[in-house]
């Protein structure tokens, strides 16, 4: 019989950059010292801004490299826990998350993935949820964040997958990440899953809020391509149907932002095919 996990099992990878003190883990873990965690800290920076750690559950990867989903990558090669969260440095934990995270996985120990809730700073929901848990379906997916994710690292070494290190901040295509990888782990027949508890809050702007419409547009374009490469349109237009629905997207935009996925599908095209004939 598998045994269950336990605390000690739970690791957490967080991308930062040009870091030369922990400080900043501080705010992360308000309840308690984040050396109580076992944590491993990615901090892409340059030769004159090294990170170090006293403490032995604090490990430090300084890298040279840019991209988050690199980072991500990184991470994925050298953890060592059980359960594994790929977080960002502005993210703040709920007290608690850890016991969240371990009765879940207990009660599924298939699950490749299982996406739990974040609130805002004042404790409302960061975005709109789903009220059940259960299977986290394709269309779910296209909505996830990464801070919102906690993975099985044995399932997702045993697939071989990794984020896409052409989508990301820091790379061709900033966003998407998360949803390709998540993405590629379905089509591969992996359970991933939704439970709807909080374990984690964060300022309600995002780094992605920084990156024009244009250059939204073109992305979700091309990762689109990349997730749906035969059932592009289907799902673009699902998409555009969806955010009129909910006010996202007003209808007077709806001509120039569709223009614009369709030209990041064609970036995207374009970007694998020189890759290919390199």
């Amino acid at each position: 019989m598998q045994e269950g996990f336990k605390k000690s099992d739970i690791e957490i990878l967080v991308s930062t950059m040009n870091r030369t003190t922990l400080d900043f883990l501080i705010p992360m873990f308000p309840f308690a010292h984040f050396s109580a965690f076992t944590i491993v800290v990615i901090n892409q920076t340059t030769a004159h801004k090294m990170l170090e750690s006293e403490y032995p559950t604090v490990r430090i990867v300084n890298s040279f490299e840019k991209g988050l989903s690199k980072s991500r990558n990184l991470a994925l090669q050298i953890t060592q826990g059980k359960i594994i969260l790929l977080t960002d440095d502005d993210v703040v934990f709920i007290n608690g998350f850890e016991n969240i995270l371990l009765k879940k996985f207990n009660e599924n120990k298939d699950a490749a993935a299982i996406q739990f809730r974040v609130e805002d700073m004042l404790g409302k929901a960061f975005k709109e949820y789903r009220k059940h848990s259960g299977i986290l379906s394709t269309r779910g997916i296209l909505y996830t964040m990464s801070i919102e994710m906690a993975y099985n690292r044995n399932t997702i070494l045993k697939s071989r997958i990794e984020f896409d290190e052409n989508f990301g901040l820091g790379a061709a295509f900033p966003l998407g990440e998360e949803h390709i990888f998540l993405g590629d782990l379905k089509k591969a027949g992996f359970s991933i899953l939704y439970h709807n508890e909080v374990i984690a809050r964060h300022k309600a702007e995002k780094n992605s809020d920084n990156i024009t419409s244009k250059r939204r547009f073109e992305t979700i374009g091309a990762y689109y391509v990349r997730m749906f490469p035969k059932t592009f349109y289907f799902w673009l237009v699902l998409f555009f149907l969806l955010n009129l629905k909910n006010g996202r997207v007003k209808l007077h935009q709806v001509a120039g932002c569709f223009i614009n996925a369709v030209k990041g599908k064609k970036q995207y095209l374009k970007l694998i095919d020189e890759n290919n004939n390199r």
